[in-house]
């Protein structure tokens, strides 16, 4: 949410709000914070309050964020996340097998006037080529009041800017990430993907 410099979010007990600062701009700032105890299918109030907010710490260079449940590193060569340590299971969750990175972003060509596309015993089978993303500039980790997160910003084919963001959260096990990217229109056949290559000996879908 967009909040105008000098004000401030409280909770219904009237105590200031933990606060992420994302961005800034002419007179606001752009914030987000962990709202906890809201009842499902209900809501619950904060309200705004003029008040100084504290000074947010400033991202600093790192390929690594951590808590008490994951360690999450990111290489920052090929642009994505190398490993994910479990730390309460003594796992390491990404496949180092695979010739993708977890959350790398693949551009998939090369269905174009196949079978792939159109049923046909008359076209030929398609023969896909994929390309993944290149290295990540920029690879920060921010401290926030509810956990760490890191940032950072890849290129791929036909997808010039991929902003990338991963959490961990310091009472919760788990992990987000978000990926923005701005794709180049293509009028041939593609599809695009984030990979995910999880190390499991023998997963179970549901």
């Amino acid at each position: 949410m967009d909040l105008s410099n000098g004000w401030e979010l409280a909770n219904p007990d009237g105590e200031a709000m933990a606060l992420e600062t994302i961005s800034t701009g002419d007179g606001y700032r752009r914030v987000r914070f962990l709202a906890e105890r809201v009842p499902a299918v209900g809501y619950r109030v904060y309200r705004l309050e003029n008040r100084r907010a504290p000074t947010a710490a400033a991202p600093q260079p790192a390929n690594l964020a951590e808590n008490a449940f994951y360690r999450v590193t990111v290489d920052p060569e090929r642009g994505g996340v190398s490993s994910i340590f479990d730390k309460q299971t003594g796992r390491e969750l990404v496949d180092p097998r695979s010739p993708y990175l977890l959350d790398q972003y693949l551009y998939v060509s090369g269905g174009e006037g196949t079978r792939l596309i159109h049923i046909s015993e008359h076209l030929p089978d398609a023969r896909l080529t994929v390309t993944p993303s290149g290295g990540a500039a920029a690879v920060t980790a921010t401290r926030a009041p509810w956990g760490s997160t890191l940032r950072y910003q890849v290129s791929g084919l036909h997808a010039p800017e991929i902003a990338v963001e991963i959490q961990l959260f310091d009472e919760q096990k788990k992990i987000e990430i978000v990926n923005r990217l701005k794709k180049a229109p293509v009028s041939d056949k593609e599809a695009v993907y984030f990979a995910f290559p999880f190390a499991a000996s023998d997963p179970q879908f549901e």
